[in-house]
């Protein structure tokens, strides 16, 4: 057993931290294995009855030892596996770039709020809060990169993302869906509050860019938006504002399309 014993701890410690911590617990129950086993053998049967106090201290005593640190090393490994864990949840719930939401995170947020508003009609209650999406993408982007390099257009997402995330109410929403694309979902608002909120973002950007002070690089995004009544699915939503969206770049680019502004119904 030893001998199996010590050819996996080789094997662990060689792998990772993890196996380091697993083979030194490994290591603390074989000598705990062997102190036990040699304190009991010390004691001929005979005079259990005499010295069966002392066993069973020096047992508890030396297995309590031994214990102690393991669990140490046990908690320590615990703590940087919720770390760890944390860590990851982080980066797929936030676009490593622009440190706004993931496309994931986005949908998410976004079919939960719904799902609620499905469950309290379900239930009976009355739920007429409207909200607003807004798909904001870059204008010729494509030209960007090309014309000045992949690292001034990271720098041009980067700003948008800033200046969208900075921009919008707390409690309002803001992802990177892909590319040079960013959703903005807007939480309970107006018809009119949601035009009003694209043309400041569209605005900002604009401004922005010129900021970046990179001599030609021009910035400007178009933005589709769209309506819709509450417990509605997020493909049916998207759908439309990227209606809207491509409305405005064969408009001419650097506009918000809000077509008729009726709102979509579950």
């Amino acid at each position: 057993m030893s001998t199996i014993m010590t050819d996996w701890l080789a094997r662990a410690s060689r792998h990772n931290s993890f196996g380091v911590a697993a083979a030194i617990t490994l290591v603390l129950i074989l000598a705990a294995e062997v102190v036990v086993t040699q304190t009991l053998g010390y004691f001929d049967p005979h005079h259990m009855e005499e010295h069966g106090f002392a066993v069973v201290l020096a047992t508890g005593g030396t297995t309590a030892l031994l214990a102690f640190p393991t669990l140490i090393i046990l908690m320590k490994m615990t703590r940087r596996i919720d770390a760890m864990r944390r860590q990851l949840a982080q980066a797929v719930q936030t676009d490593f770039l622009t440190g706004t939401m993931s496309r994931a995170a986005f949908m998410e947020t976004f079919e939960r709020r719904q799902s609620k508003a499905r469950e309290r009609r379900t239930e009976g209650y009355n739920v007429n809060c409207r909200d607003a999406l807004l798909v904001v993408d870059a204008d010729h982007f494509k030209s960007i990169n090309d014309r000045f390099g992949h690292s001034i257009g990271d720098a041009v997402l980067t700003m948008m993302g800033r200046v969208l995330h900075t921009s919008v109410r707390p409690g309002d929403h803001v992802g990177r869906l892909g590319g040079e694309e960013f959703g903005v979902y807007l939480i309970g608002c107006s018809e009119q509050d949601a035009l009003d909120a694209a043309e400041r973002l569209r605005a900002a950007i604009a401004d922005s860019g010129r900021h970046l002070n990179i001599e030609g690089l021009s910035v400007t995004v178009s933005i589709g938006a769209v309506m819709f009544e509450p417990a509605c699915e997020f493909a049916r939503v998207f759908e439309k504002a990227d209606e809207n969206l491509y409305a405005a770049k064969d408009a001419g680019r650097n506009k918000v399309i809000f077509d008729d502004r009726q709102p979509l119904a579950a």
